[in-house]
Formats: C-alpha cells, sequence, structure tokens
C-alpha cells in the first residue's frame, strides 16, 4: 500500500515537472523541451511545406560514410569523427538538419537557375554528358580549406551506383551556417559555368558567381552608372584592375551591369512551391523573389562558350590544362564577347 502511495506521488511530480516545461512550453515527441517561438516556426513551416518529392537517405553508417540523395545532389556526411556534422534534427526524421539544408539549397539553386532562368544545366552539357550526379562531400574546414570548393573533372561516383557511374564534386564545410551563408549555391553555379565554358579566369569565375548570390541573398545594388560599366570594358588601365580580381570583380563589373542591362524576367514567381521553401528551422530560402540580370549573365556564359575554341586554336593551346583554362592570354577573348553580348542587350 505504501508503495503504492509513493508510485502514486512519483506520478504526480512528474505530471507537474512535464505541465511546467511542456505544458508551458512546447516539447518534442522525446520529451524535450523546446522554445514555443522556435516550436511554432517548426510547426509553421511543416504545414506550409508543398508538397514535392524530397530526397532520400540510400546509405546509413554510424561508423562511416552516409549519403542522402536529392535529385541530381547526393549529399556524403559523417555523424562521427572530424568531419561530422551538426548533431541536430529538430524535425526528428533521423536526417540532421545540416544535411536537409544543404540538399534543399542546392536543389533550389538548379531550379532558379537551370528550370527558370534557362541557365545550361551542367549535366545536361556537352562536357558533363556523361556524369550522372553531383557528390557533395561534407568535411572539416580543415580538410575544405574554405567554406566550400567545387572541382571541374569527374570522378566515379560514390555507392549506390553501377561502377562506371560519374560525379562532379564539391566539399561543403561542416561549419557554415546554412540559413545565411550560400556557399553550395555558389559552388553549383561554378558547375554551371563549367559545363558551358571551360575558360576560368578567377575575374570571370568568382565574379560572376558572387552575382549569382542575389538569387537567395537579396543583394543591396550600390548606384551604379554605363561609364563604370564602359571604363572596365575599354579603358586598359581599369581592365588591369578587373583582370586582378577575383570575388570583388562582382562589384566591379558583374553587379552593375546586372543592375543596369534591363531584362523584364527579375521577378521570381513567387507562386512556385519549391521557392517558398523553409529551412527546417523555418527561415525562408529565399530572402525576395527578384534576381537581377539573369538574362545577360546567361547570354555572356554562351557566349563564351561560343568563343573558347576560339580561344584554344589562336593560344596554341594542346591541352585544357588548369593553366589553360585560367590564362591571362583568354582576357581578350572574354572582354570582346562580353562587349558582343552588351551591345545587343543592354544598350
Amino acid at each position: 500500500m505504501r508503495n503504492n502511495k509513493r508510485i502514486s506521488k512519483s506520478l504526480i511530480l512528474t505530471g507537474l515537472i512535464l505541465l511546467l516545461t511542456c505544458g508551458l512550453a512546447v516539447c518534442n515527441s522525446a520529451g524535450q523541451w523546446m522554445h514555443p517561438a522556435f516550436a511554432e516556426s517548426i510547426q509553421s513551416a511543416a504545414t506550409a511545406a508543398p508538397d514535392w518529392p524530397r530526397g532520400r537517405l540510400l546509405v546509413s553508417n554510424p561508423a562511416g560514410e552516409n549519403v542522402y540523395a536529392w535529385g541530381i545532389f547526393r549529399i556524403i556526411y559523417h555523424t562521427r569523427g572530424e568531419h561530422a556534422v551538426p548533431e541536430a534534427d529538430y524535425n526528428q526524421n533521423g536526417i540532421p538538419d545540416f544535411v536537409e539544408d544543404l540538399a534543399l539549397q542546392l536543389v533550389v539553386a538548379h531550379h532558379i537557375f537551370c528550370d527558370l532562368m534557362g541557365f545550361p544545366a551542367p549535366l545536361k552539357s556537352e562536357r558533363y554528358k556523361d556524369v550522372a550526379y553531383i557528390d557533395v562531400f561534407v568535411n572539416s574546414r580543415e580538410r575544405v580549406g574554405a567554406n566550400g570548393h567545387s572541382f571541374q573533372v569527374p570522378e566515379r561516383a560514390r555507392p549506390p551506383v553501377p561502377q562506371s557511374a560519374l560525379a562532379l564534386r564539391m566539399r561543403i564545410a561542416r561549419d557554415l551556417p546554412l540559413q545565411k551563408n550560400v556557399t553550395p549555391a555558389h559552388e553549383y553555379f561554378h558547375h554551371i559555368q563549367n559545363g558551358a565554358t571551360r575558360l576560368t579566369n578567377p575575374w570571370f569565375h568568382e565574379g560572376m558567381a558572387v552575382w549569382s548570390h542575389d538569387a537567395m541573398m537579396a543583394i543591396p545594388f550600390q548606384a551604379s552608372s554605363w561609364s563604370q560599366v564602359k571604363k572596365y570594358l575599354y579603358d586598359p588601365q581599369s581592365m588591369e584592375e578587373l583582370y586582378a580580381a577575383s570575388y570583388n570583380a562582382g562589384e566591379l563589373l558583374w553587379l552593375p551591369l546586372a543592375r543596369l542591362c534591363p531584362d523584364g524576367e527579375e521577378h521570381l514567381p513567387d507562386g512556385d512551391p519549391l521557392l517558398q521553401s523553409r529551412y527546417v528551422d523555418g527561415t525562408p530560402v529565399l530572402k525576395d523573389f527578384i534576381l537581377r540580370g539573369a538574362p545577360v549573365m546567361r547570354a555572356i556564359l554562351r557566349e563564351f562558350g561560343a568563343v573558347e575554341e576560339t580561344a584554344f586554336l589562336e593560344n596554341g593551346y594542346k591541352e585544357w590544362s588548369y593553366a589553360n583554362r585560367s590564362s591571362p592570354r583568354n582576357y581578350p577573348y572574354l572582354i570582346r564577347a562580353i562587349r558582343n553580348v552588351v551591345d545587343r542587350q543592354c544598350r
């Protein structure tokens, strides 16, 4: 009898504790306390989640590599050791939130650039026609050496796929705050560039990729003028400044060009369910539905692809080595291509 009373008191005490923690706040299904505002955002995101096919776990290996696939993207990640992704799994589906958020950012980027804006899909290009996947390796920052990195040469795809399957690769640092960092989309845009042209001079390759951030991050555009654009296309001293640039070439040329060249396509369809998607914590993937300059960037990429053979022959290249792809001897061909597009579309 006394034991029964003790059990009853214990149950009552447990109930009071749950009431104080979960009743006045919110608990998940494991009984873990969640801040009401965060729980509401999770519930809101789940309720508003569009009905499209999401990714799935292909390989589950707590002691080694796991593979999460969504469309052409396969996220290869670890849950233990130096390359382990963050443990958070607030929607409790067994997939780390970092992995789901990473895949979602890449899928949305592909949808914007290739499905909606008409950029050439890398895996449909002549260069990568035999490639089936994009394998995204999540590693420690020490291994990656930066926020992220993409690779141009296809390699054998990670299992489970046929041994002959090929994949393009990128590496992403495991500690990126994906809700406010678009490095994965940036690296995927490099794959789009690489599928369109083998020319990779940094002022073009990184500068235009900086422009691509506007698809998700709502870049504040600075006041600019055609005189600024013209000086980087025609003035020898300013052109040398451009050639020496890398990421900052975005501010020098690519972002001003996107602002000044009218296109009529800057409004992304806000009714598109994939564009309304949210990360696991409820943060919208897109900060707005405006992307300025896509038609001129798309046309320039195509023009680069059209002139690369001429550059190859006239420069006497024997192969598209890394040195040749990024050689200063490519500059005149790139500049002439940009001038041609600007004269056709922007003036």
